[in-house]
């Protein structure tokens, strides 16, 4: 079986089969671009952080430009209220592609830093992206 088997599985959420797909071909050595960062996906759905957080910082390894790997450790560090932390994760993800979530998310964080000339523009670029009645409401 190949990655795209296991992703499979995990899109259809069936984690147990696709974590043991993952582990097999992380033993295997085929190692691709995701793998990581998948199994960091599942490790946090299933309520396990720490290891979440070693998957998607492995995945930075790989693919140091990896958006689901940066956009999930923001998260996880801004439900930490590691502000700093998750902001330069958010702002890396931010400079890769334009997420109206991760966009959201650097918009909660300048508020908690009590930027709010920042996070009111943040919150206004996801609101373009994404109509977003939470974005509106913190504006």
């Amino acid at each position: 079986m190949d990655f795209n088997h296991y992703l499979n599985l995990q899109k259809s959420g069936d984690f147990v089969n696709a974590e043991k797909g993952y582990k097999k071909l992380i033993k295997e050595s085929k190692i691709v671009v995701n793998l990581f960062a998948s199994l960091g996906l599942i490790y946090l759905k299933t309520n396990r952080k720490k290891k979440a957080i070693n998957f998607f910082k492995k995945e930075l390894i790989v693919s140091p430009n990896n958006a689901v790997a940066l956009n999930n450790l923001g998260l996880i560090n801004l439900e930490s209220e590691k502000y700093l932390i998750a902001k330069n994760y958010f702002l890396k993800a931010s400079e890769l592609s334009s997420n109206p979530k991760t966009l959201y998310f650097l918009g909660q964080i300048f508020t908690e830093l009590r930027n709010f000339d920042k996070a009111i523009n943040f919150y206004k670029q996801s609101n373009l992206l994404e109509k977003n009645a939470d974005a509106l409401c913190n504006i």
